[in-house]
């Protein structure tokens, strides 16, 4: 969440950034050397063509893959995060 949050204010103040929260791409067309993106976001669907298209789907990468023809055979990774107590330690955590 954090680099969430620093990657959303950094890119708020750069003039040549847009950033959709809450959106979903439902349809991607490459154009030449631009992205054409279809997106829905509060119920109202939008195109816009941009530069650069980052798929930060997380597991979900597929998804847009699959839209811009990159089949790919994929692996799914779990990840688990565990507390413990370590009765022995000194120092700070954070």
């Amino acid at each position: 969440m954090r680099v969430s949050a620093f990657s959303n204010i950094a890119l708020s103040k750069n003039q040549h950034c847009q950033v959709f929260t809450n959106t979903s791409v439902i349809g991607v067309q490459q154009k030449n050397d631009k992205w054409n993106l279809r997106y829905e976001s509060k119920g109202c669907e939008g195109d816009i063509e941009v530069d650069f298209l980052v798929n930060a789907c997380g597991y979900e990468t597929g998804i847009v893959d699959n839209m811009v023809g990159f089949k790919k055979h994929r692996f799914l990774e779990f990840k688990a995060a565990y507390v413990s107590h370590w009765s022995e330690c000194h120092g700070q955590w954070p």
